[in-house]
């Protein structure tokens, strides 16, 4: 999903372009490495899956923050 602030001084972020977001492209990845690990295991692939989890992970609980803090979709620090 592409963003960008409508109007130019505001805050609020509006959607400009649908498309793929890194939690769902970090989703696709554990999926496609997960089952690559089943075919070929090995440790690398278990560290390249738990670190794609962690990445998903804190990027959901950086949104559920967000919309805790009715901040989710604007642009504020």
């Amino acid at each position: 999903m592409f963003i960008k602030k409508i109007p130019k001084d505001s805050t609020e972020l509006k959607t400009v372009h649908d498309g793929t977001t890194n939690e769902e492209v970090l989703e696709m990845l554990i999926h496609r490495l997960s089952g690559l690990n089943e075919k070929f295991p090995c440790r690398e692939n278990e560290i390249a899956i738990n670190n794609c989890e962690s990445a998903l992970y804190f990027l959901n609980k950086r949104t559920s923050n967000r919309k805790l803090r009715n901040v989710e979709g604007k642009q504020i620090l």
